[in-house]
């Protein structure tokens, strides 16, 4: 703060005055006036004897007497307070005992300098004595107090018999004066050696007596000012009555009645630490941003807000008191460390300061509006003498790290303006911010983080067997599944600075079944025990409380059906699918609290294993027509026996009971292979295939060649008994050479081939 050294001259002056309005201090001459020569002689009257007639008066000699000086004065307090008193301990009255003294002040006081003496134009000389001063005063001064305006400095004065004069004392103090630095000073007089005529008088000094005249002092009779550096007496804590409330009222699940978000704000459960007080219990909304909850640990000095995700702002309020009950105080406001220096820059326009990290500071008004800029920039706020001044502090760009973010604490300090020298915290409160923070995914494959480029444990799809039984108790670890149940363990890492629950949603998949139907199923979440979590009303899983900078481990559960078809183990997820590709699904954790929403970035994968068999059987009847009501009695399979020349009908059943499709499919029926001599002894009469669940468009392809050539039918010159005859099924539309079959020929799950041939027995 600038002094106006005019304006504190003016005010001491005034404060002299109020001084001088106490009863005036007197001198007590100590008698007639040194020098004086008394003079004494006696004349006689009486009648001449001689003449009986008056006689000339007779005149005696003159006597004369000179009278003696007595020396003696005093500088004494204008108030007529007891003098004699020594720099650390002045007069009583706060006229001469200033402890709120600004730097580069000018203190005024008034003094009487008092002839006790008998001496007529007696000559005091004045000097300044400031034996015992903590610091010396920048000049010490002496004028008369008739003059106002200080323009005619005095070193004495001129006292007539019994007479006074009235002086002051200025006292200049350095403009880089700090606080608790005493000065003091007293008016010092001495009567300098005279000689008047014939009369002649000593030294003497006013330290060598008191106001009784011949008196000399036991000791020193000096009358000092003491000049106490202002001490600032300010502290900056949160304010205990912010405008926006003294309660924090939890966010609003987004399902009433379900536990969707935790019961209260980030302390659930309370905490004891006195460094994360819980916002339900005593704080109040950010004015500007309301879903920011603000703590108050008023006995730590600190506040800690909560910030939900994506927020970039926090406004606190606080507040500074100034104890001194005599000065009101122009503050400055600024961000401080330990050292309690400003730190970061200033804009000395904006009066925002820029920390090295990138946050910035700035100050305001308790209702939001900008605070006045002193002349080198820092925001400024005048706080009433014994009163107090709320403003805010409004923090905005803080860092908030993607992978771990950490506080941002703001020590905010204030500094008086009644003081010289450098900007310094006087008081000092902290504002901190912990911010959300959130990482999602699989189990990694080294390492404890949460892994979101991953498809499953391990980096592997799950496969599951759908012909097994789904897991009751499923095991909740990262191994191959051995059951048609799939596991996958999730992290959920809280790396924020508050604790929090999270809310789980993932894919309902749906699933192809062998039969060509499908049938949906939800992912659940289960904990390390296999007990499923609870779930809101939406169907959504939802964790525990999470501690800040803690990890949980959940488990993505899911029973595939026993009838799924079996996948081919590739993704689902590219531009032009296979028809038999892989399942993917979505798992999304949401924080219910602060709201930061993170996606699993890969999907995880599903791979169904193929499962089943493929059943071939031989049906044969003599003399008569296999049918489909035949196949279905056991006399179908049983040992015949037959005449020459008999008809002997067989039927051959090839069907795909595999959950997957059957490539390269080729059913033979020939001598060669070494499990029928049919050909050998009978002529062949016919041969023709049914195809029982094929698409459109499919067609049997005989072969009686040993599959060299295919064609739609046989003929009977065709057949040979080395070879017999072969069947396949063309399902892609596509021939090989000579009809052969290629790699896009399938048998589809479920379906049959039956290959009916007639032979009549040699």
């Amino acid at each position: 703060m600038k002094v106006n050294p005019k304006f504190l001259i003016m005010m001491s002056a005034l404060a002299a005055g109020t001084a001088l309005a106490a009863p005036a201090p007197t001198a007590t001459s100590a008698g007639t006036t040194a020098g004086t020569v008394i003079t004494n002689t006696a004349t006689a009257t009486f009648t001449d004897p001689s003449t009986g007639n008056a006689a000339t008066p007779v005149t005696s000699n003159t006597v004369n007497t000179t009278v003696t000086p007595i020396t003696g004065f005093d500088i004494v307090y204008s108030d007529s307070s007891a003098d004699g008193t020594t720099a650390a301990v002045p007069a009583t009255y706060t006229e001469y005992n200033r402890p709120n003294t600004l730097a580069g002040a000018t203190v005024v006081t008034a003094y009487t300098v008092v002839n006790n003496s008998n001496i007529d134009n007696y000559v005091v000389n004045i000097v300044a004595d400031t034996t015992g001063t903590g610091t010396a005063p920048t000049s010490v001064k002496y004028y008369l107090k008739t003059d106002t305006t200080f323009a005619n400095e005095i070193f004495s004065v001129t006292l007539a018999n019994g007479g006074t004069k009235e002086i002051v004392q200025v006292i200049t103090i350095p403009t880089v004066a700090t606080a608790g630095q005493t000065y003091a000073a007293s008016p010092k007089g001495t009567a300098p050696a005279v000689t008047t005529g014939t009369v002649q008088f000593p030294v003497y000094n006013e330290s060598s007596n008191v106001n009784t005249p011949v008196t000399p002092a036991a000791n020193g009779d000096l009358q000092f000012t003491l000049a106490t550096i202002f001490i600032p007496a300010l502290t900056n804590t949160p304010n205990p009555n912010p405008a926006t409330g003294n309660t924090v009222t939890p966010p609003t699940p987004t399902t009433p009645g379900t536990p969707d978000n935790p019961v209260s704000p980030p302390g659930t459960p309370v905490s004891t630490d006195p460094t994360k007080p819980d916002p339900s219990t005593s704080g109040y909304s950010d004015p500007t941003t309301p879903s920011t909850a603000i703590a108050q640990n008023i006995a730590g000095n600190n506040q800690i807000a909560y910030p939900i995700s994506g927020t970039t702002t926090v406004t606190f309020s606080n507040v500074v008191k100034n104890n001194n009950s005599t000065l009101s105080d122009t503050v400055r406001l600024f961000p401080t460390d330990a050292t309690n220096n400003p730190i970061g820059t200033l804009n000395t326009t904006t009066g925002v300061f820029t920390l090295t990290d990138g946050t910035t500071v700035r100050f305001l008004s308790s209702t939001g509006t900008a605070l006045p800029l002193d002349a080198n920039g820092y925001p400024v706020l005048t706080v009433p003498s014994g009163g107090s001044t709320p403003y805010r502090t409004l923090v905005s760009t803080f860092p908030i790290s993607a992978i771990d973010p950490v506080p941002t604490t703001i020590l905010v300090g204030v500094s008086s303006g009644n003081k010289a020298g450098a900007v310094k915290a006087d008081a000092t409160t902290t504002d901190k911010i912990v911010p959300p923070g959130l990482q999602f995914g699989d189990v990694p494959n080294t390492g404890t983080n949460p892994d979101g480029s991953l498809t499953g444990p391990g980096g592997n799809a799950q496969t599951a067997d759908p012909s097994a039984t789904a897991s009751t108790a499923p095991v909740t670890d990262a191994g191959i599944n051995t059951d048609r149940t799939v596991v996958f363990p999730m992290i959920i890492s809280n790396t924020g600075e508050y604790n929090d629950t999270y809310t789980l949603q993932s894919d309902t998949i749906t699933f192809r079944n062998k039969d060509g139907t499908t049938t949906a199923v939800k992912v659940k979440y289960v904990d390390a025990t296999g007990t499923p979590l609870p779930t809101n009303t939406a169907g959504d899983y939802f964790t525990p409380v999470v501690q800040d900078n803690t990890k949980l481990t959940v488990y993505a559960v899911l029973d595939v059906p026993a009838t799924a078809a079996a996948t081919d183990g590739t993704s689902p997820d590219v531009t032009t699918p296979s028809a038999t590709a892989d399942y993917t699904f979505v798992q999304k954790a949401t924080a219910n609290y602060s709201g930061a929403v993170v996606t699993d970035s890969v999907k995880d994968q599903i791979t169904i294993k193929a499962v089943g068999s493929l059943a071939v059987d031989k049906y044969s009847r003599i003399n008569a027509a296999i049918d489909a009501t035949f196949i279905g009695t056991a006399a179908a399979k049983n040992p015949k026996t037959a005449n020459p020349k008999d008809t002997l009908n067989f039927a051959i059943v090839a069907k795909n009971n595999y959950n997957a499709p059957v490539k390269n499919f080729v059913l033979k029926d020939s001598n060669s292979l070494g499990t029928t001599n049919v050909y050998t002894y009978s002529d062949f009469q016919s041969a023709s295939a049914t195809l029982t669940g094929f698409g459109v468009g499919a067609a049997a392809y005989f072969s009686t060649d040993g599959g060299t050539t295919w064609a739609t039918s046989v003929t009977a010159a065709s057949v040979t008994a080395a070879n017999g005859v072969w069947v396949y099924v063309n399902t892609d539309g596509t021939l090989g050479t000579n009809n052969a079959p290629t790699a896009g020929d399938v048998v589809p799950t479920g379906a049959s081939v039956q290959l009916d041939i007639s032979v009549k027995v040699k």
